[in-house]
């Protein structure tokens, strides 16, 4: 009995000691890990076997400063955080700079979802969840730590904090500040620039929007005048067809967009013959009258066109339409939340650009405005597809874009068709 109880201490001990040695063969960085990591510690190694893009030599990561962010891809829009990175490398490069994206999946899934987009970063698997001794509750989207060529943690934090000008304080052992964007300071700061360009309708603008388009007696309203904003990159625009009601604005918009906008006809197919052509307008229309989205739209057509004194001209051309057809529905990639709480549902987003189109939870119909978006042409639907889907399509060239989408189960077939071409004069 007084054996036993004098033993226990060293039994423990033993049972400890153990335990620290199998944690330190099988996770040789736990010793930094059992507590949050934070600015002023030393960063945990990467090993060389978790590397999937553009292998490097870990040991050289010494004397490196490093550039590290962390992905959560269990969300498929932050595919879109990925992108942004891919830039913000092209604006900062030194010989001495390292750039390394970690992300949440085996190799074999980030190949599968990163094959289509070109890679800047080292891209490494992290199926142990190391994020977690980054912050308390693990990796919930995507954030960045920076570290310098000494090893040591000097920046952690969230997207939304991180910008390129930390990286030059990083590589120029300068300190690094952390700014929280807020919403309400954008807004604020689109109403001065409104403001500042002396624009005597500014009082217009505001009035209309906070008295006649969500006044619920207001059963007409309709403006269209030249727009005196002279920010070329400010838009600003409402398009609310819905439950009988109208209420629509945009301001600083041409008239080929406009038309596009109310007609659904892509821009390539308008032109537009006056003088108008090259001016830009502020149009509002609230109507509460019950009607239809398609009365609405063709309603706020025929109030643009009598208002510029405008006629319609339809042609028909022979041109070459492309559509898109399923010949393997089991190859789309649907889009799914990331819990079970319909509240924490995935956010559609999309990206077009020389490089790549990218749709996160998005229809067939989007990806079909993408598509027409980045190439002008003409994509007609025939898949009859109503769910939303995550896409990655390479967008280069069509011929690229129609090979990625055959990886999807979706074809793009090229025909000959009369196509109408409508003409504002």
């Amino acid at each position: 009995m007084n054996k036993s109880k004098v033993n226990m201490p060293k039994i423990l001990i033993n049972n400890i000691l153990c335990f620290l040695t199998y944690l330190t063969f099988f996770f040789p960085n736990y010793s930094q890990a059992q507590v949050n990591i934070k600015i002023g510690d030393i960063f945990p190694s990467i090993m060389e076997n978790d590397i999937v893009y553009n292998p490097y030599n870990t040991n050289e990561f010494n004397n490196k400063y490093l550039v590290v962010q962390y992905l959560n891809l269990d969300d498929f829009a932050n595919v879109f955080g990925f992108l942004s990175f891919n830039k913000i490398q092209n604006g900062v490069s030194n010989n001495n700079l390292i750039y390394i994206t970690v992300c949440n999946k085996t190799s074999d899934k980030i190949k599968n979802i990163f094959d289509k987009i070109e890679l800047n970063s080292i891209v490494v698997t992290d199926t142990k969840e190391s994020s977690k001794i980054f912050f308390k509750d693990g990796l919930i989207n995507s954030f960045y730590v920076l570290v310098d060529n000494k090893g040591v943690v000097k920046w952690k934090g969230e997207s939304n904090s991180f910008n390129k000008a930390m990286i030059e304080n990083l590589i120029h052992n300068q300190p690094i500040l952390t700014y929280k964007f807020k919403k309400e300071n954008k807004k604020a700061d689109h109403e001065k620039n409104i403001k500042d360009l002396s624009d005597p309708s500014h009082e217009k603008l505001t009035w209309l929007k906070d008295n006649v388009l969500f006044d619920k007696d207001q059963l007409f309203y309709f403006s269209l005048n030249y727009s005196a904003i002279q920010d070329s990159t400010y838009k600003s625009s409402l398009n609310s067809f819905s439950n009988g009601n109208a209420k629509y604005y945009n301001l600083n918009v041409s008239l080929k967009s406009l038309l596009k906008d109310v007609t659904n006809i892509p821009e390539f197919l308008i032109e537009v013959k006056n003088s108008d052509e090259k001016r830009n307008f502020d149009v509002y229309y609230i109507n509460n009258n019950k009607h239809n989205e398609e009365a609405y739209k063709l309603d706020l057509k025929s109030q643009i066109l009598n208002a510029l004194n405008l006629k319609e001209n339809i042609e028909e051309k022979m041109m070459e339409v492309y559509n898109l057809k399923v010949i393997d529905s089991s190859k789309l990639n649907v889009s799914t939340p990331i819990t079970n709480n319909e509240s924490d549902g995935i956010i559609s987003m999309t990206i077009c650009d020389s490089n790549n189109i990218v749709a996160a939870d998005e229809s067939v119909q989007a990806l079909n405005s993408l598509l027409k978006k980045r190439f002008k042409i003409l994509v007609r639907d025939k898949t009859e597809l109503q769910r939303k889907y995550n896409f990655i399509i390479r967008s280069r060239t069509l011929e690229q874009s129609i090979k990625d989408l055959e990886t999807y189960g979706l074809s793009l077939e090229k025909s000959l068709e009369l196509v109408k071409f409508y003409t504002y004069k």
